[in-house]
């Protein structure tokens, strides 16, 4: 029998979310973890994605439809995109799996393997909140034949695992198309401009109250994490990015989004296009011009997720 779990990435953001802006009401900001309301529609990812968010995904995906599938190949992110820079060998072997970048933002993807996540991660959300609503059960023994998505439960190609004593079955599910589903995606320039908007909002509330303490912090942090270079013979910081939590906002009381700007630039979701810069960026240049156009899966680009709740369509 394979073995899953309710994956973290679902369930640690219930703190988060409890604390959103008290300007800003969502019905949905609940139910979507590790999102912050920005909008009455819009909620925003508080952090980038993390290297920890991204091995779930790809545990996920190798336990359902295997280890040689393509599904799973196509998560692997490109490690030699750290070597391509210079930087030393331990980024290239350990940036991803290592506990001490658990929670830096993943690096090495593509800005497609970003929209299939966003994807996953949707999928994964809307089933944790049918199972804690009673609408279906958690089913441990997923596979290729027979997995949780929003398509595969709204077109009834799903079966829902019901377990009598020793004995389980599976049965047919009816959709309920009344119900509103999450859709997670890479932000476009609306969102973008609406994140913006919000941060600027909330950090001159934060920074008005907490002048000594963010002062205090900015002597050993750069402002947004921008003109880093540590790849090259004379950098021996393996560190390149910072943690997505900047802990500026411990308690969530002032709902910060983090590192919107600068730690990695952030795919968006029209082609080639990333927002806020990353490390290795001039802080003038990003501050003059948000977007940066980007082919490529590279060291310095991850993502963070926006999600609206909406009703099933084909």
């Amino acid at each position: 029998m394979k073995k899953q779990i309710l994956f973290l990435l679902l369930i640690s953001g219930a703190i988060i979310t409890s604390c959103a802006s008290n300007r800003i009401s969502n019905p949905h900001a609940k139910h979507t973890p590790g999102t912050l309301p920005v909008t009455e529609d819009l909620l925003v990812d508080k952090t980038e994605a993390t290297n920890f968010n991204w091995l779930e995904y790809m545990y996920w995906t190798k336990e359902v439809h295997g280890k040689d599938s393509e599904l799973y190949r196509a998560t692997l992110p490109d490690t030699l995109v750290w070597s391509e820079l210079g930087c030393d060998t331990v980024l290239q072997d350990f940036y991803l799996r290592h506990p001490a970048y658990r929670h830096h933002p993943v690096a090495g993807i593509s800005q497609d393997q970003a929209k299939a996540f966003s994807q996953w991660r949707s999928d994964r959300v809307f089933e944790s909140h049918l199972i804690s609503e009673g609408i279906i059960h958690f089913n441990g023994q997923q596979d290729a034949n027979n997995y949780f998505s929003i398509e595969n439960y709204f077109t009834g190609n799903y079966k829902d695992l019901i377990t009598d004593g020793d004995n389980s079955f599976l049965i047919e599910v009816v959709p309920d198309m009344s119900l509103k589903h999450p859709e997670y995606r890479l932000p476009n320039d609306e969102d973008r401009l609406a994140i913006l908007d919000y941060v600027d909002s909330t950090d001159y509330y934060f920074h008005a109250k907490n002048e000594k303490k963010y002062r205090k912090w900015r002597e050993n942090n750069l402002p947004f994490h921008l003109a880093h270079t540590p790849c090259g013979d004379d950098s021996t910081n393996i560190f390149v990015t910072r943690e997505t939590d900047t802990n500026l906002d411990p308690k969530g009381k002032y709902a910060l989004l983090h590192n919107t700007r600068g730690n990695v630039a952030e795919w968006g979701a029209d082609e080639n296009v990333t927002y806020g810069g990353g490390w290795p960026h001039n802080v003038e240049y990003v501050l003059k011009n948000d977007t940066i156009s980007s082919q490529n899966a590279n060291a310095w680009t991850g993502f963070r997720n926006v999600c609206e709740w909406k009703k099933w369509k084909k």
